[in-house]
């Protein structure tokens, strides 16, 4: 294990009380702490020790979804993240991750019906700024017609000459390359 430094005592502390309370919901800080540290695999062994012994607990599956992704287990993080939403349909973070996700996997017609669905959900969310509302997202396949340009830049940024339409954890966007709200083929 990498040299942790003066958080190491309270990740210490952590610790011996998840090792003591293994039912108990520490596991959600001790696994936050790693993350925070930039230790996501350690964050995800705790928390997936952690959901062994309780695995019903929402915020636990969410914090091992954000976890995934942050580390590039796309996949993994959406099956974990629609479990939750599975339970609980309108839960802000699990959402939000999946739009993520989605952007991540490069599939914009699934980050667009989750954006969507968020919007109603959350419509007053700063992050939700540089979306137009309400949206018809285009896309580029071969069933719709429609385009999508994908892009590399940070949130807030155009692609193309079009508007934002969303952006991933990794800096991967969606622009629209016309108009929003219009529906022509690409």
């Amino acid at each position: 294990m990498p040299e942790l430094g003066p958080p190491a005592n309270k990740i210490e502390e952590l610790r011996r009380r998840f090792e003591e309370q293994p039912a108990s919901r520490i596991f959600l800080q001790l696994a936050e702490e790693y993350r925070r540290l930039g230790l996501p695999e350690q964050a995800i062994e705790v928390l997936e020790a952690g959901l062994a012994k309780r695995p019903g607990d929402l915020s636990g599956m969410v914090a091992l979804g954000r976890c995934r992704l942050e580390i590039g287990l796309l996949e993994a993080a959406v099956e974990t993240l629609e479990g939750v939403i599975a339970r609980d349909a309108a839960h802000l973070v699990a959402n939000k991750l999946l739009i993520e996700a989605h952007l991540q996997l490069g599939d914009a017609e699934r980050a667009g019906q989750r954006l969507e669905l968020y919007k109603l959900l959350n419509a007053a969310d700063p992050w939700l700024a540089p979306y137009p509302a309400p949206t018809a997202l285009r896309y580029n396949t071969p069933e719709s017609g429609y385009t999508v340009q994908v892009a590399e830049m940070g949130l807030g940024g155009h692609a193309g000459g079009g508007q934002l339409a969303g952006c991933g954890a990794a800096g991967v966007c969606l622009a629209a390359a016309g108009g929003w709200g219009s529906r022509e083929p690409a």
